[in-house]
């Protein structure tokens, strides 16, 4: 049997056992006590609570048939202020309202198909003056050849006169105030009992665009007419 150390009188006397016994239980049960509180009637997070993660930690203490659990929570991030939901929420409405959406979308593009109706409009209005122009050369070579067959003898300004006489009458129907023709006898006259002459016509298209003004709406043109001359009288 070991010999048993002399107690010493300074530091107090061990507790027996079964009072070590009835203090973990005592603890245990209040330990015990306190979940079941904080479980059943958890009290709602602050505003400035901060919740990022959760620790547990278990505390399992046994003596005999005696068993504790304690979890306790720690929070360190923070939850969206007042205003920030406020945002979100105005954000999640906004998107999911379409109200007005095919206003907007007519607003966006209605200009867009205006400008190109009316650039299809000057398109157009450009490729009848082009074959305008040309046709009255044409008409203006057929005249002088028939007035040549009549023996009639036409001057330069009357092939003027009469190719603007013929612009702006139907089918061609060309503004006189942006029509310019000039009438010339060509400077080589290479040909025996023919007259070379050089028609220069030009015509500025209307621009129904006032926003743009563009160089190619000018059209210049020049054909060259040959009037068969009477031969001499022997």
């Amino acid at each position: 049997m070991p010999p048993q150390r002399a107690a010493c009188r300074s530091c107090p006397a061990a507790p027996p056992r079964s009072v070590k016994l009835q203090s973990t239980n005592a603890i245990a049960v209040a330990t015990t006590a306190s979940v079941r509180r904080n479980t059943a009637a958890p009290t709602p997070p602050s505003r400035s609570a901060r919740l990022s993660w959760f620790s547990c930690a278990k505390i399992t203490h046994r003596y005999g048939a005696i068993s504790a659990s304690v979890r306790t929570w720690n929070s360190t991030s923070s939850a969206p202020s007042r205003s920030d939901s406020l945002m979100q929420l105005f954000l999640t409405r906004l998107q999911k309202d379409d109200r007005g959406v095919s206003a907007i979308e007519t607003a966006i593009l209605l200009p867009v198909l205006v400008t190109m109706l009316i650039g299809v409009l000057q398109i157009g209005l450009y490729l009848q003056a082009q074959n305008a122009v040309r046709s009255v050369g044409g008409e203006m070579s057929r005249f002088m050849t028939v007035e040549s067959q009549k023996h009639n003898q036409v001057t330069n300004q009357q092939i003027e006169d009469t190719a603007l006489g013929i612009a702006v009458s139907a089918p061609y129907i060309l503004k006189s105030s942006q029509l310019d023709i000039e009438v010339a006898d060509s400077t080589v006259q290479n040909i025996d009992r023919v007259r070379q002459v050089d028609v220069k016509m030009s015509y500025t298209v209307p621009n129904i665009l006032g926003f743009a003004d563009w160089d190619v709406m000018t059209i210049d043109y020049t054909r060259k007419a040959f009037i068969p001359l009477e031969p001499p009288a022997s």
